[in-house]
C-alpha cells in the first residue's frame, strides 16, 4: 500500500468514525468551563458538537478537535469494539402432558311443561285531556313617563354640549317676536338708535328665569332692559342638575329690528 492510499484509508476511517464523543470531555473543559450550572454546560457543549457536525472535511474535523482542546492521541485512536454479552439460556425440561379428565356426562333436564298465558288486558282510555285554561288578560302596560313635566325637558347628562347649545338657541329663537316688539317700543322713543349688547338670562335648576340683564353701553337702563327682563321672565329653559345662565346678542338699528 502507497502512502496516499494510507493517506486515502486514514481519512476514510476517520469519517466513519463518531470523533467527537470521545473528545466532549476536553472539549467540555476547553469551551464550557466558565459555565454555571450543568444545564448551561449541556448547551454549551451540544453547540460545540452542532459546530463539529457542520464539518463536512475529515481533516477540518481533526484539527478542529484539536484546537477545541482534545488530544491527538485521543483523536487516533482506534476504536474500542463494544463487548458482546451471550446470554445461554438454559432448555426447559421436558414434560409429558397429562390427559384431561373425563368430562362429566350432562344430566338430561326434564321436559318442561306448558304454561298456561292469560290475554293481556286491553290498553285503559287516556283521561280526557283538561280543558285548556282562559288566556290571562292581557294588561297594557303603562307608557313611559316624559322627561319632564317642564315645557322644555330637562338636559340630561349624556348631552353633548353642542346639543345643548343648539337647544338654547332654538329657545331664544321662538321668542323673537317679543325680543323684536321690545325693540319697536324703544325705537318709538329714539328712532335713530344703532347699538349692540348682550342679554344675560339667569335660569335657575327647575328652568325658571329669576332676572335678566342686558349689558351693553347704550342698551343697559334703558326702557329696552326693563322690556326684554320683563319677557325673558315668562321664559321657560331646560331643566339641569344646577343653574346656569344663558348670554344671547342683542342688534337694534334704525330699522327697528332685534338680531
Amino acid at each position: 500500500m502507497t502512502n496516499n492510499e494510507a493517506v486515502v484509508s486514514g481519512d476514510r476511517d476517520l469519517a466513519s468514525r463518531d470523533l467527537f464523543s470521545p473528545c466532549a470531555q476536553a472539549v467540555a473543559a476547553t469551551n464550557c468551563a466558565g459555565e454555571s450550572d450543568d444545564p448551561s454546560r449541556v448547551g454549551c457543549l451540544d453547540a460545540r458538537r452542532a459546530a463539529y457536525g457542520r464539518l463536512r472535511s475529515p481533516k477540518m474535523r481533526r484539527s478542529w478537535l484539536i484546537a477545541n482542546g482534545c488530544a491527538e492521541s485521543t483523536i487516533d485512536a482506534p476504536p474500542q469494539a463494544a463487548p458482546v454479552h451471550v446470554a445461554v439460556v438454559p432448555p426447559a425440561p421436558a414434560s409429558t402432558p397429562l390427559a384431561p379428565p373425563p368430562a362429566p356426562e350432562a344430566e338430561s333436564a326434564p321436559p318442561a311443561r306448558p304454561v298456561a298465558t292469560e290475554p293481556a288486558p286491553a290498553p285503559s282510555k287516556p283521561p280526557p285531556d283538561d280543558e285548556p285554561a282562559p288566556p290571562a288578560a292581557m294588561t297594557a302596560a303603562p307608557p313611559p313617563p316624559p322627561d319632564s313635566d317642564r315645557p322644555n325637558g330637562a338636559f340630561s347628562d349624556r348631552d353633548r354640549t353642542e346639543t345643548r347649545a343648539q337647544r338654547l338657541r332654538d329657545i331664544i329663537s321662538s321668542h323673537r317676536p317679543e325680543m323684536k316688539s321690545c325693540v319697536d317700543r324703544q325705537l318709538k322713543l329714539a328712532p335713530d338708535l344703532k347699538a349692540e349688547g348682550t342679554l344675560v338670562i339667569d335660569v335657575e335648576k327647575d328652568g325658571t328665569v329669576p332676572s335678566a340683564a342686558l349689558l351693553g353701553a347704550d342698551l343697559a337702563g334703558t326702557p329696552l332692559e326693563a322690556c326684554l327682563r320683563t319677557a325673558a321672565a315668562r321664559w321657560r329653559f331646560p331643566a339641569s342638575a344646577r343653574a346656569y345662565k344663558i348670554s344671547a346678542p342683542v342688534k337694534v338699528w334704525g330699522s327697528g329690528m332685534a338680531r
